[in-house]
């Protein structure tokens, strides 16, 4: 069993906004993700190694704020740990492995029940989690939840039901970059499929992709391109493939939002 130390602890709050400012005035965290997931409202800072994920729910009105939601631990092989658990008989508070790809560029995760107590009197809750790294290395199988039967598979995604998240200084550029993922349910090598909106005068930084190949479709606004070393104009109707071993960065250079759509594939 691999563990490589606390991935991050998630921290029930009645308000994100006042905890953010909380956190970051006094105790100097940074917030590095935020997104919304039905009714909830999910916010990640960190504090050099410590990462901390505050919770909104309608539901903690009617409860004590403060309490510890889960304790996530990082992992190399996910699904190694969870058959020895599950061998054990340990009780699982979701039966299959989650991927967020949303989340850090993508994490697997899944959560059991550990056999301390908190305040509540329920039985505490942990989670493992696996960042894409691991991904890559595990089979493709375990990537994506995608049912085995064709006629199981959602065919059309309805945009109320997509995860959005906003992604500050995305790979180290400026701004703010919101990520619309399209679709959770995808061919196992398909790694990302969503829409990026990036605002004027915000850009996502210089970056390599490594066993991948990532393709960009834009729809909407004008800005400029990183492709390796050159740099090009881009508008609506143009489109971009970066191989693997080659990188690239996104800049909006009009008034309005610069609008694409990205798919990673995995080699």
């Amino acid at each position: 069993m691999a563990i490589k130390g606390l991935h991050h602890i998630g921290v029930k709050v009645r308000d994100a906004q006042t905890s953010v400012r909380f956190y970051e005035e006094l105790l100097d965290f940074k917030k590095t993700d935020e997104f919304r997931n039905g009714n909830s409202h999910l916010t990640f800072l960190r504090a050099g190694t410590c990462v901390l994920e505050l919770i909104e729910k309608p539901e903690i009105e009617r409860m004590p704020a403060g309490n510890i939601d889960h304790v996530a631990l990082d992992v190399d092989n996910i699904e190694e740990i969870v058959e020895k658990l599950k061998a054990r008989r340990v009780e699982f508070v979701n039966s299959e492995i989650n991927h967020c790809d949303w989340i850090y560029g993508g994490v697997k995760n899944i959560f059991f029940k550990g056999i301390s107590r908190f305040t509540s009197s329920k039985p505490s809750k942990f989670a493992f989690a696996s960042d894409e790294k691991s991904i890559r290395r595990t089979t493709t199988s375990f990537v994506r939840r995608c049912p085995k039967k064709t006629e199981e598979r959602k065919m059309v995604n309805k945009q109320k039901d997509m995860i959005a998240s906003i992604k500050h200084q995305m790979r180290g550029g400026s701004g703010d970059v919101e990520v619309l993922s399209l679709s959770e349910e995808r061919p196992g090598r398909v790694r990302l499929f969503a829409r990026l909106t990036i605002g004027p005068g915000c850009s996502i930084g210089y970056h390599v992709h490594e066993g991948e190949t990532e393709m960009f479709a834009f729809v909407a606004g004008r800005g400029r391109v990183r492709d390796d070393g050159e740099f090009r104009d881009v508008q609506a109707g143009d489109s971009m493939v970066t191989f693997p071993g080659h990188g690239h960065a996104v800049e909006n250079t009009g008034g309005e939002n610069l609008v694409l759509i990205a798919v990673i594939v995995l080699e």
